[in-house]
C-alpha cells in the first residue's frame, strides 16, 4: 500500500472517530424528553437535582392563602423525586404544565400513574404535606412541544380532598385580566432549593410584572414567533425575579386569581429573557371537559371568587347523665316477671 493511500485511510478513520465522539457528546448532553434547553421547560431536570427555584422570591408571610399549591412527585427505582408543581382546582383535580407528563409530540412519558402523587398542605414542609395518588392524566390534545402551545394537563385525584383545608385556587377564564401589561403585578410560587442543591422545605413566592407581547418580543428578548397567543410574558427588563426549573406547572395569578401556568423561558431571571406561562383563560374548554365541569364550582364563568366553604358547626354536646343513665322503663323491665 502506497504512503498515499495509508495517509488518506488514516484521515478517513480520525474523522469517523471525530464524529462518533460527537454523536455520544450529543446523546449524553440530550435533554430529559420532554424538557427545552433554548427554550427552556421549567420541570425540576433531573427529578430533583439543582435548580428548583423561585429566583428572587422569598417565604409568604401568609402560607395559608397557597393551601392550593401542590407539589407533583413521581417515584422511580423506589425513591421518590419532586416533579413538578400545580395547583388544586376541584376536590379531585390538579392544574399543571402537559410537558411535566408528554414529550414533544404529546406522548405520555409517565408509564404508570401510581407512580405519581401530589402533596397538599406542604408551604411549610414539602416532605411533610398530605400525599394523595393520581389515577389518571389528561394533557390537552393539541399540546406541541416544540413550541410550547397548549402546555396544559389535568390530573384526576383518587379520592377528593377535604376543600375546607386546601381550598382550590379561582382560575381566571377573562383575558383582559392581563390585556393592561406594565399595570398589573402577578404572583409566582414555587418550591426550591437550599445552597446545597436540595429541594426546598418550604413555598417561595415572587412578583412579577405582566408585560406586553411587543416587550416580550423587543430586541435582545424572544423570536416573535415563539410568543403565541397563547403565552404571557411576565418579568422584569433586568431580570432578578423569575420562576426557574421545577417550578414549571405552577400558578401565575392576578388578583388572587389564576391566569397563567409555568412554561417555559431562556434561563432563568436573565434580563429581557421574561418568564413565559400559558394562557389559563386559552383552555377553558379543555379544563371544563377533564374536570366534568366541576371546575366552574370553583371558577365560576362570570369572573367571581367563590365564597370559601362553610366551617361545619362543631357538634352539640349530649346533656349530662342522670342518675339513671337508662330510659326507667328499661330499667324497671329488667326487674319484671
Amino acid at each position: 500500500m502506497c504512503i498515499s493511500t495509508m495517509l488518506f485511510v488514516f484521515v478517513v478513520a480520525c474523522l469517523v472517530s471525530a464524529v462518533s465522539a460527537q454523536d455520544v457528546r450529543a446523546r449524553e448532553d440530550t435533554p430529559l424528553v420532554g424538557e427545552r434547553r433554548a427554550p427552556e421547560a421549567r420541570y425540576q431536570e433531573d427529578f430533583g437535582n439543582v435548580a428548583a427555584r423561585i429566583i428572587g422570591g422569598q417565604v409568604p408571610a401568609d402560607i395559608t392563602k397557597y393551601s392550593h399549591a401542590v407539589a407533583i412527585f413521581m417515584v422511580q427505582g423506589g425513591n421518590e423525586y419532586f416533579r413538578c408543581g400545580g395547583t388544586l382546582i376541584t376536590d379531585t383535580h390538579v392544574l399543571s404544565a402537559a410537558h411535566c407528563f408528554f414529550d414533544d409530540a404529546g406522548v405520555s412519558n409517565v408509564d404508570d400513574y401510581s407512580a405519581v402523587h401530589v402533596r397538599l398542605g406542604a408551604q411549610e414542609d414539602v416532605y411533610a404535606g398530605v400525599t394523595s395518588y393520581v389515577t389518571q392524566i389528561n394533557g390537552h390534545p393539541q399540546f406541541d412541544g416544540s413550541s410550547f402551545d397548549n402546555d396544559v394537563a389535568v390530573l384526576t385525584l383518587a379520592s377528593p380532598v377535604d376543600v375546607q383545608m386546601y381550598v382550590p385556587v379561582t382560575l381566571s377564564w377573562d383575558p383582559s385580566d392581563v390585556v393592561a401589561e406594565g399595570q398589573i403585578m402577578g404572583k409566582i410560587v414555587g418550591w426550591g432549593t437550599r445552597e446545597d442543591g436540595r429541594l426546598s422545605s418550604q413555598l417561595i413566592e415572587g412578583d412579577v410584572p405582566i408585560v406586553s407581547r411587543a416587550q416580550c418580543t423587543s430586541a435582545g428578548s424572544y423570536n416573535p414567533a415563539d410568543i403565541l397567543p397563547s403565552h404571557i410574558c411576565a418579568g422584569y427588563v433586568e431580570g432578578g425575579i423569575d420562576s426557574c426549573q421545577g417550578d414549571s406547572g405552577g400558578p401565575l395569578s392576578v388578583n388572587s386569581k389564576q391566569v397563567g401556568i409555568v412554561s417555559w423561558g431562556d434561563g432563568c431571571a436573565l434580563a429581557r429573557k421574561y418568564g413565559v406561562y400559558f394562557h389559563v383563560a386559552a383552555s377553558e374548554g379543555f379544563i371544563g371537559l377533564a374536570t366534568d365541569s366541576r371546575v366552574y364550582e370553583w371558577s365560576p364563568t362570570d369572573g367571581s371568587i367563590p365564597s370559601p366553604p362553610p366551617t361545619p358547626s362543631p357538634p352539640s354536646t349530649p346533656p349530662p347523665l342522670g342518675l339513671f343513665p337508662f330510659p326507667m322503663l328499661s330499667l324497671f323491665s329488667l326487674f319484671s316477671f
